[in-house]
């Protein structure tokens, strides 16, 4: 079975998304990766005013492939550099990129540990009728001061997972290993495994990691009917997705 949404673009859900949940969380700020390109780039929900916001558990909405016929929408959250490399990330901008100790990815890890996270996540899906996705990537970045537009990036691995409720089993649906940094989830079979995984993730301080959980919708085609297909609108995914996981933004 698939989801499906009326909404067009990832800018589209993500204010509906906003509206929605404002008077829940007071900030809920909307923001785009592209500012230029807002109905095709990729969009945030942060609970701050503070940008960039890299610290915070964050609302995520991009495409959910090449063809821009599904959206994928999850909780985000960022894994920065440690202390340890901010003499090499001198730059105001490159002092942005060292975590500190508020950091909600180490409240991630914690309450990963402590199965506050997992049990959420596994009572969502169970009631869910598509299978909730974890996915992870991460490499080495640049310093944001002296990026170069020209210069080749740095490469980056990236694990896609899908979740099966009743065994919490993670099976992996892809993989890229061109950095081969994260090579450890190759092995991740289950929920309870992960945070050794993400802790073996902190003792890499050049490495940063994005961390999603989340779920995917197909845009309704135009000539589909209501009966034939599942369609959630904003309400419909904040009532059962996003407020579950509301405690983890801050």
């Amino acid at each position: 079975m698939a989801l499906h949404t009326d909404f067009h673009t990832p800018r589209q859900i993500c204010y509906a998304i906003e509206r929605v949940g404002k008077s829940k969380i007071d900030p809920l700020v909307a923001r785009p990766w592209n500012m230029y390109e807002p109905d095709t780039t990729t969009w945030w929900l942060v609970p701050s005013n503070d940008w960039p916001a890299y610290k915070y558990g964050k609302f995520h909405f991009e495409w959910g492939n090449h063809e821009h016929t599904s959206i994928f929408t999850s909780l985000y959250f960022e894994k920065g550099l440690d202390q340890v490399v901010s003499s090499i990330y001198s730059s105001p901008k490159g002092l942005r990129h060292i975590m500190d100790h508020d950091w909600t990815w180490y409240r991630l890890i914690r309450d990963w540990e402590n199965s506050q996270i997992p049990k959420k996540i596994v009572h969502l899906a169970k009631e869910l009728p598509i299978p909730v996705e974890l996915r992870i990537d991460g490499g080495y970045v640049q310093d944001p001061d002296n990026f170069d537009s020209n210069a080749p990036g740095f490469k980056w691995d990236a694990y896609h997972f899908y979740l099966d409720a009743q065994t919490k089993a993670l099976n992996l649906r892809w993989s890229k290993t061109e950095a081969e940094l994260l090579t450890s989830l190759s092995e991740l079979k289950t929920l309870d495994e992960l945070p050794s995984i993400l802790r073996e993730f902190n003792s890499s301080g050049w490495m940063w990691v994005n961390f999603h959980l989340g779920i995917r919708f197909q845009i309704r085609d135009k000539n589909s009917t209501e009966q034939e297909t599942v369609i959630w609108n904003a309400s419909d995914l904040w009532e059962n997705f996003f407020q579950h996981l509301s405690p983890w933004l801050i």
